[in-house]
């Protein structure tokens, strides 16, 4: 994937709109050459982009007035989860109002024609508007810190793009996945939305946090690496990001990326993530989840390390140890 690891990252001070042009004039503008743009947000629950978990709606919007007029077809997509239902999350964090003010097609990608797709003795269907040429498709992710990833943004953000609600089966193989997904949307434009993330047990169950900051870049990876650097976090000790950068996929390596806009110390903030026993007990047991025999063995383990996490007063609760255990012993969360 050979794309400019520039990035642009530009403050925020209060305007979206503006701020969405600038990061984007200082790649060059957005030169859509093909008649349908894809935009996807990050939508993973019903929580507001104030509590540091989803996509900020402004930034959609600024991307829509851009397009007003130039004859585009815009077409907004999700997947939802077991946990949220589309429809509800399009309705409630905005998008619905989006879409009837701008005339943009709101997508379910579970309710589209797909695809098969292989990847690890794995199999799981892909939306094939994803797979068209003709389209400019752009990501919209959080900045997030990850339980078993340690951050989230660009690069799992098309995790949204397997086209079915239950997806944790596929945890155990996510690099690989994510490296396959990525490598054949071709992301044109990445841009992360940074005003507001969330650190601690996210994705979901963590704090928010103000970075005020949006980032912009044509390669997800070098975006991702950059949103790493502002959270404090080594882009290298991210499974995901660094087994797609061994493999060509993009630029992590900070010394190689090029920053445009707002740079120096005064970006960077202090993300707390979760700590490193509990970290290494969850990611032994998706390690040991990718031998059937033994997924739930893997589970048990995941689950434990996962209850080892210091869960924020707001979040979802922390169940006690026993009721862990026994939702692992009899869950087929992994099943395949």
């Amino acid at each position: 994937m050979s794309r400019s690891s520039a990035v642009a990252v530009v403050k925020h001070e209060g305007n979206v709109f503006d701020e969405t042009s600038r990061g984007i004039e200082l790649l060059g503008g957005l030169n859509i050459k093909s008649d349908t743009v894809v935009i996807k947000p990050n939508l993973c629950i019903l929580d507001t982009p104030e509590s540091g978990c989803t996509s900020d709606s402004r930034i959609v919007e600024a991307l829509l007035i851009m397009l007003q007029g130039t004859g585009k077809k815009v077409k907004i997509i999700e997947s939802g989860n077991y946990a949220a239902d589309l429809d509800e999350l399009y309705n409630n964090l905005g998008y619905q109002e989006l879409a009837q003010k701008y005339g943009c097609e709101l997508v379910n990608i579970n309710k589209i024609p797909t695809v098969k797709v292989h990847v690890s003795d794995l199999r799981f269907r892909f939306p094939k508007l994803l797979l068209e040429k003709d389209k400019f498709y752009i990501s919209v992710g959080k900045v997030k810190t990850h339980v078993f990833e340690r951050m989230t943004c660009i690069w799992k953000n098309q995790w949204g793009c397997i086209a079915q609600k239950e997806k944790r089966p596929f945890h155990p193989f996510m690099s690989e996945i994510l490296h396959h997904i990525n490598t054949r949307i071709d992301i044109d434009l990445a841009i992360a939305d940074g005003i507001v993330g969330m650190g601690g047990v996210g994705p979901t169950d963590g704090h928010p946090i103000r970075t005020n900051l949006l980032l912009f870049g044509k390669d997800a990876l070098a975006v991702d690496s950059v949103a790493c650097n502002v959270m404090g976090i080594n882009p290298f000790s991210v499974p995901t990001l660094n087994f797609a950068y061994q493999r060509g996929a993009g630029e992590i390596d900070p010394e190689k990326i090029n920053i445009l806009g707002e740079v120096g110390g005064n970006v960077i903030r202090s993300y707390d993530v979760i700590p490193g026993r509990a970290y290494s007990v969850m990611r032994m047991g998706l390690k040991i989840g990718r031998i059937r025999r033994l997924v739930n063995v893997g589970m048990i383990m995941f689950d434990v390390g996962n209850f080892m996490c210091p869960r924020d007063v707001h979040a979802h609760g922390k169940p006690s140890l026993f009721n862990v255990l026994k939702r692992s012993a009899t869950s087929r969360t992994w099943k395949l």
